[in-house]
């Protein structure tokens, strides 16, 4: 486990240390979602945003349904990145 302290900037700007950068695999442009409860971020996390235009209507579908699903507490147990990619892509 690392820390970071984040210093706010004028206009609530915010540089992020190129090892915290590099351990939620984001660069510039991406988005970093925080989770917070009762003053204390309790999980963050990198996005990468696709544009779904890159999505088929039924892959859209797909994972509205998973999007779904994680929200109402169910989730996927894998050990690696290959074992997340089969497990999403798969029916």
């Amino acid at each position: 486990m690392e820390k970071f302290a984040l210093r706010i900037a004028s206009k609530r700007q915010v540089t992020i240390p190129l090892r915290l950068l590099e351990i939620l695999h984001i660069d510039e442009g991406d988005v970093l979602e925080l989770t917070a409860k009762d003053g204390v971020v309790i999980s963050g996390r990198g996005l990468k945003l696709v544009p779904a235009s890159l999505f088929t209507e039924e892959m859209l579908e797909d994972l509205r349904k998973r999007e779904k699903s994680l929200d109402s507490g169910d989730g996927i147990d894998v050990n690696n990145m290959d074992q997340l990619a089969t497990k999403l892509l798969s029916p």
